[in-house]
């Protein structure tokens, strides 16, 4: 667009003698800011873009629950914490990929399924640690009478 601010309004080098800054006399940085100040008496120095809303991404609240969920299924609500993170992580995630303009939060999301995850894990782990100790106990009592 004519009259708009580009590279030539700024110089990358400012102390370079752009437009015989040099030889007349004035600042080197005169130049550049003279043109900026002509762009700016005509109105055009932004060329419309300055007056742009900003488009502002809201952060999803599963995402949130997410990540609370897995939070406190390392604390207060173990397993069932752990399924609820699990669960609104996914969705949360899914509502991310659907608008992906209008939400964010898709790390607190991860961070929510990673918990749960292996939160869930470590339970079966556990389960299974105590049904095969208990289980081998079992049949050594049983074996021995």
């Amino acid at each position: 667009m004519p009259g708009c601010l580009n590279n030539r309004d700024f110089p990358r080098f400012p102390w370079t003698a752009a437009d015989g800054a040099a030889h007349s006399g004035l600042p080197v940085f005169h130049a550049a800011q003279l043109r900026i100040t002509r762009a700016r008496a005509r109105g055009d120095a932004g060329c419309g873009r300055m007056n742009t809303p900003v488009a502002y991404r809201q952060t999803s609240a599963l995402a949130i629950v997410s990540l609370v969920a897995g939070l406190l299924g390392w604390s207060l609500l173990p397993v069932i914490g752990s399924i609820v993170a699990i669960v609104t992580g996914h969705l949360a995630r899914a509502e991310i990929r659907r608008r992906p303009e209008a939400l964010e939060g898709d790390g607190l999301a991860v961070a929510g399924l990673v918990l749960g995850y292996v939160m869930v894990a470590m339970a079966l782990v556990g389960l299974l640690f105590v049904f095969l100790f208990f289980g081998g106990l079992l049949a050594v009592i049983a074996a021995a009478s």
